[in-house]
């Protein structure tokens, strides 16, 4: 295995302190949503608190005197959070926009997004030091337990080891195709095994595994995923994270 680059450890660093930061954003919410319902406002909903505006006006409005006091101070911890949140996702961005042969394959993947992207990318890169996406899978450790022991044969969930940035992420992407609207092969996928029977816990660790593969294979062929039937959605995906200065100049598929 490779010892990672300098590029690679710092971004891996800023990806770890965004997981960070988004975990003490919800600690921080959760704690303000604490303090309305001490005081009696249970009616506040932690979904009424997630913009700065609204946490403002919802604090003046319902709370008073101590209780006013307490829940500002959490509310300025939460907009500094929100604010090296902003920082951590301009500086992902950025490496997107500076790796973007190597970020557009996964980008074309359904359910995968800039923050996905950029912790595959940090920790897999264009996954050249993987001979194949069992290797790959194996490393992010999306693959059962196995206990083998003489004519006994143990298969059981996912291993707990691997790389669990990865992990997390892909999983993500793969929950996403449980709502995704536009129609592709893998949620074509998705509903054929639900409807089967089979629990989405485990549909998911299976579609994060073919992502895993297929964004694999689309590094090693430089190509695009195809299972939309165009590339419309990549387009409108690269507009929404603000990514529409990615080179795609080498992906005739683009042109």
């Amino acid at each position: 295995m490779n010892i990672p680059t300098k590029c690679e450890s710092e971004i891996r660093q800023i990806v770890n302190s965004y997981n960070f930061a988004k975990k003490q954003g919800t600690q921080l919410i959760n704690k303000l949503h604490s303090i309305f319902n001490m005081n009696g406002v249970p009616e506040v909903k932690k979904s009424d608190l997630e913009k700065n505006e609204s946490r403002v006006f919802i604090i003046a409005e319902r709370l008073d005197d101590l209780a006013c006091l307490d829940a500002t101070m959490v509310e300025e911890l939460i907009t500094s959070v929100e604010l090296k949140i902003e920082k951590y996702i301009d500086i992902m961005r950025n490496f997107i926009l500076a790796n973007s042969e190597v970020a557009i394959p996964w980008l074309s993947l359904p359910g995968v997004g800039l923050i996905s992207c950029t912790s595959i990318l940090a920790y897999i890169g264009d996954g050249s030091r993987f001979y194949t996406p069992k290797q790959l899978r194996n490393y992010v450790g999306l693959v059962p337990r196995i206990d083998q022991s003489g004519d006994h044969n143990w298969q059981g969930g996912t291993s707990s080891f691997g790389c669990m940035p990865v992990r997390r992420n892909i999983m993500q992407c793969a929950w996403a195709l449980d709502h995704l609207k536009s129609n592709c092969i893998l949620k074509d996928e998705w509903d054929k095994i639900v409807n089967r029977g089979k629990r989405k816990s485990k549909v998911a660790i299976h579609v994060a595994n073919k992502l895993l593969s297929i964004g694999w294979s689309l590094q090693r062929s430089k190509k695009l995923y195809a299972g939309f039937g165009d590339y419309t959605n990549l387009k409108k995906k690269l507009k929404r994270e603000k990514l529409e200065g990615i080179d795609t100049s080498s992906f005739i598929e683009l042109a």
